[in-house]
């Protein structure tokens, strides 16, 4: 899952959503999306910091803010990126 972008996210979604309802049609909606991205994004920090990703310790309310702070970072890196070209 590491080597994994958000864009991967994004055209898996619209793979699924082209399907045919009989061929495993699937709408993830938007909230959906974007926590798979963020998931993405919280996955990332921990091969950054050489760790592995665990869910231990968190319960539904945690992995939620965990996630949403890995988003928040992932656009402050790209935001810098972009400044910096």
């Amino acid at each position: 899952m590491t080597d994994r972008t958000a864009m991967d996210v994004t055209e898996l979604q619209e793979l699924y959503a082209k399907r045919a309802q009989n061929a495993g049609h699937t709408y993830f909606g938007l909230q959906h999306t974007k926590r798979l991205k963020a998931t993405l994004d919280w996955v990332q920090d921990f091969v950054c910091l050489s760790k592995v990703p665990t869910l231990e310790g968190l319960n539904q309310e945690s992995f939620k803010a965990a996630i949403l702070v890995a988003a928040q970072r992932a656009d402050t890196r790209k935001k810098e990126a972009n400044d910096a070209s």
